[in-house]
């Protein structure tokens, strides 16, 4: 079995790996350490804790990916649920769509009684407030938040806000690979803009690691423990 993950996703990767020895399918495997991600307020940038868009919701985004059928399914902007990766997975399995979004995506979370949560935790709400006090014009506060957004949209692309997911992509016992995201977007998005973010892919294992992450997880059977990889594009 092999596993690979970007730097976020450390809080998950124990459970990850046990359940590949354990000879669980691999698209169990991710999401079940992605699960652990979304509840991590330490995270950053996913599930709870996740930074807010600019009118302080925090909409959650994912997807899932079963490469021995290579079936998948996704959603966007959604509200109010803890585990977005679960509801992808609910979308692969049960609709004809790929991709559901905002209110439609919500529907469906509530159909398939998916946990339901507050997402936005006090340091977030903190950040958020605190990116507010900083860069909104006087006369902007006055009329908050019933003003334009896109010249604070345009603030929040840089490289201490637009970033942020969690990325796992593993191959089970079986040769079976699959892949999952989760993510909040960057920090205080503005229209559902959510980040263009590198994804790994299965290219990765062969060629090395693209430049979008301070370092990757990496870890197969014959590695005690992850092992901690550089993203400057090395070969390992």
């Amino acid at each position: 079995a092999i596993l690979l993950t970007n730097s976020v996703a450390v809080s998950g990767l124990n459970v990850t790996i046990e359940k590949l020895k354990l000879n669980y399918s691999s698209i169990d495997a991710i999401e079940s350490g992605i699960r652990i991600v979304e509840s991590d307020p330490k995270a950053g940038w996913v599930g709870y804790g996740g930074h807010p868009n600019l009118l302080g919701v925090v909409e959650l985004d994912a997807g899932i990916m079963d490469g021995s059928n290579l079936h998948a399914g996704a959603v966007g902007a959604l509200e109010g649920y803890k585990h977005p990766i679960s509801v992808a997975r609910k979308v692969m399995e049960n609709l004809p769509n790929v991709f559901l979004v905002g209110r439609g995506a919500a529907k469906f979370a509530l159909d398939c009684k998916a946990e339901a949560g507050y997402n936005l935790s006090d340091e977030a709400e903190k950040c958020w407030k605190e990116w507010l006090g900083k860069n909104l014009m006087t006369k902007e506060s006055v009329s908050w938040p019933d003003i334009p957004l896109i010249r604070l949209a345009g603030l929040t692309a840089n490289n201490k806000t637009a970033k942020g997911t969690t990325v796992f992509l593993s191959r089970d016992n079986n040769g079976n690979f699959s892949a999952g995201s989760s993510t909040s977007g960057w920090s205080f998005n503005a229209l559902d803009a959510k980040e263009n973010k590198c994804v790994v892919s299965v290219k990765a294992l062969e060629e090395g690691l693209p430049e979008c992450d301070t370092y990757y997880w990496y870890w197969n059977d014959n590695l005690e423990k992850p092992k901690k990889i550089s993203a400057h594009l090395e070969k390992w």
